[in-house]
């Protein structure tokens, strides 16, 4: 299965992300039913696109078909925050975003090296981990403030607990376009439809995953 940034091709006007954390349920004997908090979680996104003619209407349902479980994967990104807040508007290079695991003080405890020297990094600032053979990714963000060295490395504290099991000393991190793998589901929406044929309506679609 393919991989591809339908995010980049379309007009999104409207977006939402959020993880949806895992629960562990056991029951006792009676009433009493206790919840454990697990370390896996998913992204979920709320994605609306405006289109102005049915070949635009078209582009955004061939993504949300081919990005179907089963089929390929969609790279899905906060549009909103596609990059590290100190680095604004203008894209990183990949020889700036993205650098690799050093070393792994626990799951919440990251140290990476290789970005950008000097990098500003702020607490809310998405970090992508990657598996470069399998294409496996996982997407969490940051906790605390940093400031990465003269040679782009420093020590991540992260939000969400990443698999360290899969993302392990060399694999790769990323700041541009941090990204997940996920798919499509549920039926897509309309949301408005003009006067004037379909200029000015919305397609709205949803999508799932962190692989």
């Amino acid at each position: 299965m393919a991989t591809v940034d339908a995010l980049s091709n379309l007009r999104v006007e409207g977006f939402n992300m959020v993880p949806v954390i895992q629960t562990k349920v056991s029951r006792s004997r009676g009433a009493t039913v206790e919840a454990e908090t697990t370390s896996f979680y998913h992204w979920q996104a709320e994605i609306t696109c405006s289109f102005a003619d049915a070949e635009e209407d078209a582009e955004i349902m061939h993504y949300v078909h081919r990005c179907r479980p089963a089929n390929d994967h969609m790279l899905l990104y906060d549009v909103n925050r596609p990059r590290p807040l100190t680095e604004g508007d203008t894209p990183m290079s990949v020889a700036d975003a993205e650098g690799t695991i050093s070393s792994i003080a626990h799951s919440k405890s990251i140290s990476v090296q290789g970005h950008k020297a000097n990098l500003v990094l702020k607490r809310g600032d998405y970090v992508e981990f990657r598996v470069t053979a399998t294409d496996q990714r996982q997407l969490t963000l940051l906790r605390s403030n940093v400031t990465l060295d003269g040679t782009g490395a420093g020590t991540l504290s992260l939000v969400y607990p990443v698999n360290t099991q899969v993302f392990i000393a060399g694999s790769v991190s990323n700041f541009e376009k941090p990204s997940c793998r996920t798919h499509t589901f549920g039926i897509p929406r309309r949301l408005t439809t003009a006067s004037n044929g379909l200029q000015g309506t919305a397609l709205q679609f949803f999508c799932s995953g962190n692989v």
